[in-house]
């Protein structure tokens, strides 16, 4: 172990319970993360129906998950400071999927930014048109106003007697 691992001196990675518990929480995090994928999609395609209740009830539930990400990864901090050399595992099959679904989750983590960043993006773009088709209708009702202002006082103007 390295020296900043003094603050878990208590927990030995050399135990494989210890390591079993690594696994276990890799693989709810994996969970998390897929379940927060498949938000994050929806959210996407719920964006654009304008249902304010779907959104926030898709957004609700995905804060949920964070949440419970939030107490995953202050969990697995526990782990952060272990040499990985220094793990033993039940099995190199065991070690292996605790790698290999780190770096998935890894993976499905960045396609989630990735899909947020496009979301919104989209979301910024569907507020620029409503504002540019707002826009236009005031700008509409404005000249309304001032062709309707202006064909009154032609009017006013035609009903004066001359001098």
């Amino acid at each position: 172990m390295n020296n900043n691992s003094t603050h878990h001196a208590q927990i030995d990675p050399s135990y494989t319970a210890y390591n079993q518990r690594l696994l276990s929480l890799i693989e709810s995090r994996h969970r998390l993360v897929t379940d927060l994928l498949t938000l994050t999609a929806s959210q996407g395609q719920v964006s654009f129906t304008e249902e304010l209740p779907a959104i926030l009830g898709l957004l609700a539930r995905k804060e949920g998950l964070v949440d419970e990400l939030h107490q995953l990864q202050s969990e697995l901090s526990v782990y952060a400071y272990d040499e990985p050399e220094d793990r033993v595992w039940d099995s190199v099959q065991q070690r292996t999927r605790c790698q290999q679904l780190a770096d998935t989750t890894e993976q499905l983590l960045k396609k989630i930014l990735e899909l947020d960043a496009g979301t919104l993006d989209s979301m910024h773009q569907h507020r620029d048109a409503i504002a540019a088709q707002l826009q236009h209708g005031q700008d509409s009702t404005l000249a309304e106003s001032a062709y309707n202002s202006g064909s009154q006082l032609a009017e006013s103007l035609l009903d004066i007697p001359d001098l």
